[in-house]
């Protein structure tokens, strides 16, 4: 427990980990540059753990070797895997009720994270899904989004920059998003819980 006594500023250490290789970690490299974001630590995936469950390993192992962490996100997309997302929520639930010293959380969009980069232009909330000729709903979304970033591809870190002025915008955005749920057919809404880990971030910056 010594970890958590030696926190950087007396700040919250605060564990990201991200499904995806390149488009969240480095959208969170960047976000925590921009902010000075000392005792936040952003990991991609290693090796071949893929998927919900290889993330749900990936964060018991983290746990494992370091059991400091106060809060640790794991970031995903939804992409159409319904019943691997919800063994994982109920995965995480139990991991949750057994340590109490550490704070787990999904961080969720739906499809995928290009909603959240999408939101920092425009707002949305059309249904994204798949098409029968194999589009999926992320490359909807992305296709959405290319209009506004024509450079934009998951290994690029070159758009990010000019997000500087629009991340309030997204916050915004995805707040009446995320409001609109309650309405009938909202399972078929667009989704996304990037809005409240940017907002967290945020906040233990001021």
């Amino acid at each position: 427990m010594g970890h958590r006594r030696l926190r950087l500023s007396g700040k919250p250490r605060i564990l990201i980990l991200c499904e995806g290789a390149q488009t969240e970690p480095n959208y969170f490299n960047w976000l925590k540059f921009q902010n000075r974001l000392t005792s936040v630590v952003v990991r991609p995936p290693r090796g071949r753990q893929s998927g919900p469950q290889g993330l749900l390993k990936r964060l018991k192992s983290e746990l494992k070797r370091d059991s400091g962490w106060d809060e640790v996100y794991c970031v995903l997309d939804h992409d159409e895997r319904t019943v691997e997302i919800d063994i994982f929520k109920t995965d995480l639930a139990r991991l949750n009720n057994r340590r109490a010293s550490t704070r787990i959380e999904m961080v969720l969009s739906n499809p995928c994270f290009e909603l959240w980069l999408l939101l920092h232009y425009e707002f949305t909330d059309r249904p994204y899904a798949s098409l029968p000729e194999g589009s999926s709903a992320c490359n909807g979304v992305t296709n959405k989004l290319l209009r506004h970033i024509p450079n934009y591809s998951k290994n690029s870190i070159d758009y990010l920059n000019g997000l500087v002025d629009r991340v309030t915008d997204a916050l915004v955005n995805a707040g009446r998003l995320n409001s609109l749920e309650f309405r009938e057919g909202s399972e078929h809404l667009p989704h996304t819980d990037v809005n409240e880990l940017v907002a967290r971030l945020l906040k233990i910056n001021d």
